[in-house]
């Protein structure tokens, strides 16, 4: 198995970060179909890359096998968004790199506080954000999808 890559979003990820973000959902039961609340995955330079975030995708056997992205709240305050691991590699730390990795971007772009949710089917996703020092700080329906809500003071 190759070396394990985490770098930066590049455009010609688009379409595989795009699979990515559909197989790893439906392989949780927690699709809800595409819609208007998948466009920043199209805009990902403008939103992610270019407004103090990160967008990061862990590369494995040539093909990008996790993603992750920071999304710019507020001045002090940043959201993990589009936290996905293929199915195949999930269980293996690519998660937690990212996560890592995008925890210390919050820290250096001067962040003081993470948020995130995650759906109640996301089981492997919740253990790790509680692993890592996530607290849960409340509940909400999310596309017909009950989520929880987790913040991390940085």
């Amino acid at each position: 198995m190759d070396e394990l890559i985490i770098r930066r979003y590049q455009d010609s990820d688009s379409e595989d970060v795009w699979n990515l973000h559909n197989i790893a959902l439906h392989f949780v039961d927690a699709h809800g179909g595409n819609g208007p609340w998948d466009e920043d995955l199209k805009n990902i330079e403008k939103l992610y890359l270019n407004n103090q975030g990160e967008f990061l995708v862990a590369i494995r056997d040539d093909k990008i096998v996790g993603m992750g992205a920071l999304l710019r709240e507020d001045d002090s305050i940043a959201k993990i968004m589009r936290m996905r691991v293929f199915p195949d590699y999930q269980c293996k730390g690519i998660g937690k790199l990212i996560l890592n990795e995008l925890e210390t971007t919050a820290k250096n772009l001067g962040y003081k506080k993470i948020i995130l949710d995650t759906t109640l089917k996301q089981i492997v996703a919740q253990k790790m954000y509680e692993k890592y020092g996530y607290k849960k700080t409340g509940r909400t329906d999310m596309g017909g999808f009950e989520s929880i809500l987790y913040e991390k003071e940085l």
